[in-house]
């Protein structure tokens, strides 16, 4: 999990590349490439790294690879979707809870979405997004993921 931001200087700077304002807004690719952590990295959060595999060992789901490539999709695609669903569960209760200590507010020095996303954009991560959010807060995002 990467922890960044974007702001809205950096929307009006990436206008000119994106194709609309919408997407100058919201889309990754346009956003300041920060980092201010990542999460279970094994490189950079080793410790993260540990906690990570030892809750998904306590969920039940851990595998290892498949030497048999056959059985990559049978075996792992099922378990990596399961793990892939607890995640963004997770995620999105981890927003709602910096939300409720005010640590978002406090830390952006107002109210802003919190956008839980892959490099893609799809229904789910609208509906991700909206659960991380209070009810309105994430519309505009949803709007964009869903109508372009």
């Amino acid at each position: 999990m990467t922890i960044g931001y974007n702001t809205g200087t950096q929307a009006r700077r990436s206008i000119q590349d994106a194709s609309d304002q919408a997407e100058a807004r919201w889309n990754y690719a346009f956003w300041i490439q920060n980092e201010l952590t990542v999460v279970g990295d094994l490189t950079s959060d080793p410790a993260g790294a540990a906690a990570r595999l030892e809750w998904i060992s306590g969920l039940g789901l851990r595998y290892d690879e498949p030497t048999d490539l056959a059985d990559r999709d049978s075996v792992v695609g099922p378990l990596a979707a399961q793990i892939e669903a607890r995640f963004n569960q997770t995620c999105c209760q981890l927003a709602r809870t910096l939300r409720a200590t005010s640590v978002i507010e406090r830390s952006a020095g107002r109210t802003v979405p919190v956008i839980v996303h892959e490099l893609e954009y799809y229904e789910a991560i609208a509906r991700q997004t909206e659960a991380a959010n209070p009810p309105g807060l994430a519309d505009e995002f949803s709007s964009w993921v869903r109508h372009g």
